[in-house]
């Protein structure tokens, strides 16, 4: 132990692999997810923002919440897998920060002054139809809870 510190420890856990596999497969998914649906709703560079990242923002904020208060069930993965695999894996693939903030950044370039007031509906909206989304799936996520009893 160091002196006056706390020793360090190393935990071993052997599940941890197949955590990491289920995250690894989960972001692949929902990562292909996001690429098949911008090519399903093209961007056009000219004419920022596109709006794949709208609509996998917002479908994934609702997804999230149906995750969050109803996570599937099964005799092979718990509920803990089912959020890494899904929650972490998938849908963290699927939705991005990054890409609406480029998208609010192009647009802000694109179109200048002209669309100041624009852009700040576009990203207030989003980021209100992201938490309006979420909020809506939870309630679907506990009304199939109960459903399921």
């Amino acid at each position: 132990m160091p002196p006056g510190g706390a020793a360090l420890t190393v935990r071993t856990d052997p599940g941890l692999p197949a955590r990491f596999g289920l995250v690894f497969v989960g972001g692949a998914v929902g990562t292909l997810a996001r690429y098949l649906l911008s090519l399903a709703l093209p961007y056009d560079a000219a004419h920022p923002p596109g709006y794949a990242v709208l609509v996998a923002n917002v479908l994934g904020s609702f997804l999230i919440g149906v995750l969050a208060a109803a996570p599937p069930r099964s005799d092979r993965l718990g509920a803990a897998e089912w959020r890494l695999l899904l929650g972490t894996g998938v849908l963290g693939g699927f939705t991005t920060y990054s890409a609406f903030t480029l998208d609010a950044f192009s647009a802000a370039v694109g179109y200048g002054d002209s669309a100041t007031g624009w852009l700040v509906w576009f990203v207030l909206g989003q980021i209100v139809a992201g938490v309006a989304a979420a909020l809506a799936g939870l309630a679907v996520g506990h009304a199939l809870g109960r459903s399921r009893g």
